[in-house]
C-alpha cells in the first residue's frame, strides 16, 4: 500500500525543508543567487534584487556573503514579527508543495522498481519452468516441430503455418498444453487429418494437378517408412502420433478401413491417392490420366530419391532393363534398345547417333520430340533410345497427351517400392535338399 505524505512535523524538519528549498545545488550553504531566484519566485514585487542583497547583509552574520544552516535558522525562527511570520508561512507553503512532489515522485520510482523487480521475478520463474519442461521433453521448438511433420509427409509452409498458431506466447516453443489445444482442434478426426494433408499438397503443389499429384505420392513415401509399397496400420499410427499423441490405434483402424478398397489391410499408393484426394474417376480416359499422373510422379520420386543415395546409374540401369515388358504390352516396338546414362547424357544416342522416339528415364514416358513430354531437364537423366529413325507408322504423329497417357513404360507397383528395395539383388533360392 503506498505511504502517504505527512510533511514536517515541528519547527526543526520545517527549518530542515526550507533550507533544502533554498540550497538548490546541494552544498551545504545558501548563495545570494539561490536567496535570490526562491524570494523573488514567491514574491517577485517585493523582493528585488537590492532589498535580498540588503536582507542577506542583515543576516549573513559571518559575513561570508552566504548563508550557513546556523545562520538560516536563526533569520527563519528567530525574528518573531508578524511580517517575518508570514514570510516564512509563505516560504513553507512552497517548500512543502515541492517536497511532496519530490516525495510522490520518489514513491512512483520506487512502486516502479518493485513491479520491474516482480516482474523480472516472475519473468525467470516463467524461464526456470520451461526449462524444466524442456529437459523432461514437455516442450518442443519450432525446428522439431516442423521437422517431424515433414518427415511423415507435410510441406514445411503448412507445418510452419501449424506451429506459429500453437505457440500463443509467440516464445518460439509449443508446451504440452498447447500441444493438446492444436491437437484437439486440428487433428482429433480421420477427416481433420486428411484435410490437413490436403492442405499441405495444395499449397506445395501450387495448385498443378500434377504438382498436387506430386506431393501426394511424396506423401504416401513419407507414410511409408518401411518402403514396400503399402501403408499399414503400424504405419498410421507413427503418423497419427506425429500430429496427436492422443490418438492411436482405433483412429489407423479407421483411417485403412476407409482406404483399403480391396479389403486386404493396407494402402497401396492408388488407394492412397483415392483416398486422399477424395477423387476415383469412373471413366476409362480419366482412369489412364490419373494412372499416368500417378505413375509419373512415383518415378520422379523414385528418381530423386536415387540422386540423393548417390544410385542414378544403378536405377537407371534397373529401368531400362525392366521396360521391355511394358513396352511389348503396349505395343511400343523397340529398335536401338540402348541405355544412355545419365546425368550429362547426351542428346544423340551413343549407339545409332539420332534420337526420334525414347524413353525419359525421369518420368518413366515415352517421347517423339526433343524434349520430354513431361518437361524433365534435358541432361540430368538418361534414357533409352527405342527408335533412332522415323518409322512409318511410329507413333509420332500421335498428340503429346497421348503419349502422357499411354507412353509409362514401368510397372507402377514396382515403382511403389523405394529405390533400396528396388535395387535388391533377388534373394537365391534356398538349396533343394538330398533325399
Amino acid at each position: 500500500m503506498a505511504k502517504e505524505y505527512e510533511g514536517p512535523l515541528d519547527l526543526g524538519e520545517e527549518v530542515k525543508l526550507l533550507f533544502k528549498t533554498f540550497d538548490r545545488d546541494n552544498n551545504g550553504s545558501i548563495s545570494k543567487d539561490e536567496l535570490r531566484r526562491l524570494l523573488q519566485h514567491i514574491d517577485g514585487s517585493q523582493w528585488s534584487p537590492e532589498e535580498v542583497e540588503k536582507l542577506l547583509l542583515g543576516i549573513d552574520s559571518n559575513g561570508d556573503g552566504e548563508l550557513q544552516f546556523t545562520e538560516f535558522w536563526a533569520w527563519i525562527a528567530g525574528h518573531g514579527t508578524s511580517n517575518e511570520s508570514s514570510m516564512k508561512a509563505s516560504l513553507l507553503t512552497h517548500a512543502i508543495a515541492e517536497d511532496k512532489v519530490r516525495f510522490e515522485q520518489g514513491q512512483e520510482a520506487a512502486a516502479d522498481r518493485a513491479s520491474a523487480e516482480e516482474q523480472r521475478a516472475q519473468q525467470e520463474a516463467v524461464q526456470k519452468r520451461k526449462d524444466a519442461e524442456w529437459e523432461a521433453g514437455e516442450r518442443i521448438g519450432r525446428k522439431e516441430f516442423v521437422e517431424a511433420r515433414v518427415d511423415v509427409g507435410l510441406s514445411k509452409h503448412v507445418a510452419s503455418t501449424m506451429f506459429a498458431k500453437a505457440d500463443e506466447d509467440k516464445d518460439g516453443q509449443i508446451d504440452r498444453q498447447e500441444l493438446g489445444w492444436l491437437a484437439t482442434e486440428q487433428a482429433t478426426t480421420v477427416g481433420q487429418i486428411k484435410g490437413i494433408f490436403k492442405e499441405s499438397h495444395e499449397v506445395a503443389g501450387n495448385g498443378s494437378d500434377d504438382g498436387v499429384m506430386q506431393e501426394i505420392v511424396n506423401t504416401f513415401s513419407a507414410w511409408d517408412k518401411d518402403g514396400d509399397g503399402t501403408v499399414s496400420t503400424e504405419e498410421l499410427i507413427r503418423v497419427i502420433r506425429a500430429l496427436n499423441p492422443k490418438l492411436g490405434q482405433i483412429t489407423a483402424e479407421a483411417m485403412v478401413k476407409q482406404a483399403d478398397t480391396n479389403g486386404d489391410g493396407f494402402i497401396d499408393v492408388r488407394e492412397f491417392v483415392g483416398w486422399i484426394s477424395g477423387v476415383n474417376p469412373k471413366k476409362k480416359k480419366a482412369k489412364e490420366i490419373r494412372e499416368a499422373k500417378m505413375a509419373m510422379a512415383t518415378h520422379i520420386k523414385r528418381s530423386s530419391e536415387a540422386k540423393d543415395l548417390g544410385v542414378q546409374g544403378d536405377l537407371e540401369e534397373f529401368l531400362h532393363r525392366s521396360y521391355p515388358s511394358v513396352a511389348q504390352r503396349k505395343k511400343i516396338h523397340t529398335v536401338c534398345g540402348t541405355l544412355n546414362k545419365g546425368p550429362g547424357a547426351k542428346q544423340l544416342c551413343v549407339s545409332c547417333k539420332n534420337r526420334h522416339a525414347w524413353l525419359c528415364h525421369g518420368c518413366g514416358f515415352v517421347s517423339y520430340y526433343d524434349e520430354c513430354v513431361n518437361e524433365c531437364s534435358f541432361g540430368t537423366v538418361g534414357w533409352t533410345c527405342l527408335q533412332g529413325e522415323c518409322k512409318k507408322k511410329c507413333g509420332c504423329k500421335k498428340k503429346p497427351d497421348w503419349w502422357q497417357r499411354k507412353g509409362f513404360l514401368q510397372d507402377l507397383d514396382a515403382l511403389s517400392h523405394d529405390v533400396k528395395r528396388l535395387l535388391e539383388p533377388p534373394a537365391e533360392a534356398a538349396p533343394a535338399s538330398s533325399g
